[in-house]
């Protein structure tokens, strides 16, 4: 998992899903930062953050962009090397194509979930969404296929995994619901791709 490409160019060839993912969550940070005053409510949502009224005024684009901007600064600077240490493994087992159409549901599945029972205050934004989502495919890996992945990267995982438990609960302002639905719908996704890929190759080695 911590294996990354030599030269920067067939790191793009090998992650493009993954390199773009990261480079838009940059540019919308980029955008409220530079051109809408910071991370206030009004640029939050003017760059796509769940309302708590999505559904009810048809904005469904916000299932999408809500995943790629963040709440503030720091909460970007944390995210995206998670992401990236998460996302490349995952990516290149199954294929950019597949890979691409995982996050999408996530991102659609989490963001619909934290809109029909979140209860705090909106906006919402942020990745976290996604990467606890890739975390619940590899803890399904891990608990039902585990020769998927090699002992230390499933070593890696579960203390991963029970650091980001422990950090929904003791960090301020985090979605619960966002965490808890992301990883529920990435064990989902683990077992469904599980069912569609029957060939032995891995996903870390």
């Amino acid at each position: 998992m911590f294996y990354f490409e030599k030269n920067v160019k067939q790191f793009v060839s090998s992650y493009p899903i993954t390199v773009i993912y990261i480079c838009l969550c940059v540019f919308f940070s980029l955008i409220v930062l530079f051109f809408l005053n910071g991370y206030r409510e009004h640029s939050l949502l003017l760059m796509g953050a769940l309302n708590g009224n999505t559904l009810e005024n048809k904005e469904f684009w916000r299932f999408i962009t809500y995943s790629i901007g963040h709440m503030s600064l720091f909460h970007l600077i944390v995210n995206i090397p998670f992401l990236m240490i998460l996302s490349r493994p995952l990516e290149k087992y199954f294929g950019s194509f597949l890979y691409l159409i995982i996050l999408v549901f996530l991102s659609l599945l989490t963001g619909i979930t934290i809109e029909l029972f979140h209860s705090r205050d909106f906006p919402l934004a942020g990745s976290s969404g996604i990467g606890y989502g890739l975390i619940g495919i590899y803890m399904y890996y891990i608990i039902f296929n585990q020769n998927k992945l090699n002992q230390d990267d499933r070593r890696f995982m579960t203390i991963f995994s029970v650091i980001g438990l422990f950090s929904t609960f003791t960090i301020p302002n985090i979605s619960i619901v966002g965490h808890f639905s992301a990883f529920t719908f990435g064990l989902l996704m683990g077992f469904i791709t599980d069912l569609m890929i029957k060939d032995r190759k891995r996903i870390t080695h």
